[in-house]
């Protein structure tokens, strides 16, 4: 807050007071996509090696909104943001995800490496930090302007009030990113994810085509023994267009890529989406992926381009008979 100081003689010099959050501490899930100043301003900001350049609220682009910060090519960072305090159990398990944003891509011409930890601990210091999760290396970027996902676990020893930090450490780096978004939440023992559907956009009609899945494994267990299905989207029906059984164990935090040969079974513009099955799945949200166009050509049509997409990419094909 501002305070003024005054007499009868005048008004002086308003002055600032320091900066104090006030307030219990979130109870998890605990989820920020920075879209305003307060939540950003939710987050204690360090330059710990104090050379001027921190992490600083940046909205001018929705693609790039948070916490944002410039990493040069003459010097090393170390900068940390740290969240607001989120109230843990002892012995329960909790995923923190951070959504990191870059805008450079990582080429041969121009090497654009980055460094940084994800850290915890009972406090916003840099001492309190002193836990490291995760450490991130030389990771490079592999396209211009895109968004990647970083996450690890924590099982607290004792009941309290812990923070989650993200730690740049980038060193000689031109490159311009941002934590963009922050997810803390418990973990189930079994949750698999089917979070990627790619494959041709133009497939024919009773002709099988192989599309892939990606499934994650966001429980706290391995897993292992799961089903994976396409399926066409009818309304709220599902129907079954293809699916693979899967034996192989997947770690948690790991993901894999499944190949479903799958055969659609009516012609013309329609969606569909990839669905992983696993028995005693405690979260059902994340079980079936987000929809997929296709335009599937009569039977007996060839593709003439098979192109595969990821769901951001868009691609043309041509037929021919």
């Amino acid at each position: 807050y501002i305070v003024t100081p005054s007499t009868k003689k005048g008004a002086g010099e308003p002055m600032s007071s320091d900066y104090v959050m006030a307030g219990p501490a979130y109870e998890p899930p605990y989820t920020t996509d920075f879209a305003t100043y307060a939540d950003a301003d939710a987050w204690t900001i360090i330059d710990n090696n104090e050379d001027w350049t921190q992490f600083w609220y940046s909205n001018g682009d929705p693609a790039s909104t948070g916490l944002g910060i410039y990493t040069n090519s003459y010097g090393t960072c170390d900068d940390y943001a740290i969240s607001p305090a989120v109230k843990l159990q002892a012995g329960h398990t909790y995923k923190v995800n951070f959504t990191i944003y870059f805008q450079y891509a990582d080429t041969e011409d121009s090497p654009t490496k980055h460094d940084f930890d994800m850290t915890v601990g009972e406090g916003t210091t840099v001492e309190a930090q002193s836990t490291v999760l995760k450490e991130v290396r030389q990771f490079g970027n592999d396209q211009m302007y895109t968004r990647h996902d970083f996450s690890a676990q924590y099982t607290p020893e004792n009941d309290g009030e812990y923070n989650f930090g993200f730690r740049l450490l980038t060193a000689y780096t031109y490159d311009n990113l941002a934590l963009v978004g922050a997810s803390i939440k418990e973990v189930v023992d079994k949750d698999l994810a089917a979070t990627k559907l790619a494959g041709g956009v133009n497939p024919s009609c009773n002709t099988p085509s192989d599309y892939k899945v990606t499934v994650k494994n966001e429980g706290r267990l391995e897993a292992a023994g799961y089903n994976v299905k396409v399926v066409r989207l009818d309304g709220e029906n599902q129907v079954v267009l293809g699916q693979t059984a899967v034996a192989d164990a997947l770690a948690a935090e790991a993901d894999t890529v499944i190949k479903v040969t799958v055969t659609p079974d009516v012609e013309g513009d329609v969606q569909i989406a990839a669905v992983v099955e696993y028995e005693g799945d405690a979260v059902a949200s994340n079980n079936t992926s987000a929809p997929f166009s296709i335009s599937v050509s009569p039977e007996g049509t060839v593709p003439f381009n098979v192109e595969v997409n990821d769901g951001t990419n868009l691609v043309q094909n041509t037929d021919m008979p």
